[in-house]
């Protein structure tokens, strides 16, 4: 792994309008030993256009397409990105959100100076399309004595653009995403981990934009397949 790289790790589905202000974002890093890896989930639109195009930008930047003996979704994207990267540090990030200036160099920086850390975690501002108009979303607890209890409760959350992992940590507990689940994927596997006894903090800013609302989700599901998720988490 080189030393101090970060890996994002993007999964995307039919992104072509939106994937391009994700990727100037990263671009616009301040910190800049880093290495985007691109999952494609079998787009239809002109998503690999707008991927040829920033691979040809900025030589960071690779896209693969999701195996075909892997089942469609996020996770298996997320899991297969994983095993390509090389980093010191795993940032899993969504193909609609946008990462504020500085964020992987806040976020490298603390995490280097509290050695102990497994992953350190980023709150976000909630956004639809205009980003002068923002909300600021936090958890109500931010040093839990009961971590699996107030994570249950929904007092304590992070979403999966939030955290900073180790590699390290990853490749040592073999906690990965759940390619079959459909819903609550990302809170399923923070949960497995916090379950495992992970040793995290908060960063007190908000460090990406959060686009919410947005249609055509990257997995594309029906109603039983998410209760199904949601009954077994």
């Amino acid at each position: 792994m080189s030393n101090d790289k970060v890996s994002v790790i993007i999964p995307t589905f039919n992104r072509a309008n939106l994937i391009g202000q994700t990727l100037d974002s990263l671009i616009k890093q301040s910190y800049d030993n880093w290495e985007c890896i691109i999952i494609d989930d079998g787009s239809t639109d002109e998503t690999i256009k707008i991927l040829d195009h920033y691979k040809q930008i900025d030589s960071r930047i690779s896209y693969y397409k999701r195996p075909s003996t892997l089942q469609k979704g996020a996770n298996a994207c997320r899991n297969f990105g994983l095993n390509l990267s090389k980093g010191s540090y795993i940032k899993w990030f969504d193909s609609d959100d946008l990462l504020i200036e500085d964020a992987l160099n806040i976020q490298v920086s603390f995490i280097k100076s509290h050695k102990n850390l497994d992953m350190c975690i980023a709150y976000a501002s909630y956004f639809k399309d205009d980003t002068s108009k923002l909300k600021l979303v936090k958890p109500n607890i931010l040093n839990s004595n009961d971590v699996l209890y107030d994570y249950a409760k929904t007092n304590l959350f992070f979403s999966v653009g939030g955290p900073l992992w180790k590699a390290k940590y990853l490749n040592k507990t073999q906690i990965f995403f759940n390619e079959k689940s459909t819903k609550l994927q990302d809170t399923e596997f923070h949960y497995n981990h916090l379950k495992n006894g992970l040793r995290f903090k908060f960063i007190d800013k908000s460090l990406f934009l959060y686009r919410t609302q947005h249609p055509d989700r990257i997995t594309s599901i029906n109603s039983n397949e998410n209760l199904l998720s949601i009954y077994n988490y």
